[in-house]
């Protein structure tokens, strides 16, 4: 185990403005952050338009065209969607690589999205080196003891730096009294987790454990779509990418006009109701699952979710079926 020094430090850093009130915590926030305001389009206006594939490249659409239009999908009930040249003067806001900012509708005033870029403290790099190996090679595994460790990770970040009103969001759907990520229950009574930094394991109990739906992905694309949720707000973490800028894998909020450069470890939140999708990548080839791209997690819940579990725990269905459910509504929130 790590000596306390490095330890406290370590806690100090990626845990910061624990002690700080909400109020004083936003307003620190907010002065680091570009503010941009904007009013939602007529749905005739949404760009990019709902149900498409965007690409950024004639180069990228030679790449993926063929097999959206006739490759195997993944669940065959799904549709399949054309794809679409962006336009960018079509664009009403573009967040850049390097910008931090905060995204406000014109006439309420609501937070639409946030990016917040080195989510991760610099001199901190090796966890992120930790993360994306993990992701690269847990990906397609159940969540145990790890995988909720980095969620848990993200979570505990994430809610001491992002905007009150979207954390606020996110807690009172987990005041609902709805398990966490919690390795099936292993971790629920002293919610402990690990963090690996330059080859020493830190446990932590400070804080608390994730929200208990989230998804690791390497290369992830996703058509113009929308879904509901039982919390307004979602997250996602990007955790690595080697995409250079022209390359595609960024992420559009279509109700706004919005698209946001992806960057290395970067945090997006964002309202999951609104049209939403990431863009096509250049990636070596369609079977690079791994390799040039992107790696990043995400918090973002089935709509389902509350009344699988209330079913659950009146013991309606069993565990098996309870997963089963939660796979079967996959098309609806992934």
């Amino acid at each position: 185990m790590a000596l306390i020094a490095p330890f406290l430090l370590l806690y100090s850093i990626l845990f910061k403005n624990s002690n700080l009130s909400p109020k004083v915590r936003d307003l620190q926030l907010l002065s680091k952050l570009s503010t941009h305001t904007l009013s939602t389009l007529p749905p005739s206006d949404i760009y990019p338009p709902p149900n498409h594939w965007i690409y950024e490249s004639e180069e990228i659409r030679a790449l993926w065209e063929y097999h959206l239009k006739h490759g195997k999908q993944p669940d065959a009930r799904l549709k399949r969607h054309p794809l679409r040249l962006l336009n960018e003067s079509k664009l009403k806001l573009d967040i850049a690589g390097d910008e931090s900012a905060i995204i406000q509708d014109q006439a309420t005033g609501e937070i639409v999205a946030m990016v917040y870029r080195n989510f991760m403290p610099g001199q901190y790099h090796s966890i992120l080196e930790w993360i994306n190996a993990t992701i690269l090679t847990e990906e397609q595994q159940e969540i145990g003891y790890l995988e909720s460790s980095i969620f848990a990770l993200f979570w505990n970040m994430a809610r001491k730096l992002i905007h009150g009103d979207i954390s606020k969001d996110i807690e009172e759907f987990l005041e609902t009294g709805i398990a966490r990520m919690d390795n099936k229950g292993k971790q629920k009574a002293n919610n402990t987790y690990t963090i690996q930094h330059e080859q020493e394991i830190y446990e932590f109990n400070q804080g608390e454990l994730a929200p208990p739906v989230g998804f690791f992905a390497s290369n992830y694309s996703r058509a113009i779509h929308k879904e509901t949720a039982p919390h307004k707000y979602s997250l996602f973490w990007t955790t690595e990418r080697s995409l250079e800028a022209n390359q595609g894998g960024n992420f559009f909020i279509s109700d706004y006009g919005i698209r946001i450069r992806g960057a290395e470890n970067t945090l997006v939140a964002w309202q999951t109701r609104m049209f939403h999708g990431t863009s096509l990548a250049r990636l070596d080839s369609i079977e690079s699952y791994t390799g040039k791209g992107q790696v990043g997690l995400s918090i973002v819940s089935p709509n389902r979710l509350p009344k699988i579990w209330e079913q659950y725990m009146n013991e309606g269905i069993d565990e098996e079926e309870l997963k089963r459910e939660l796979e079967e509504g996959e098309e609806e929130w992934e």
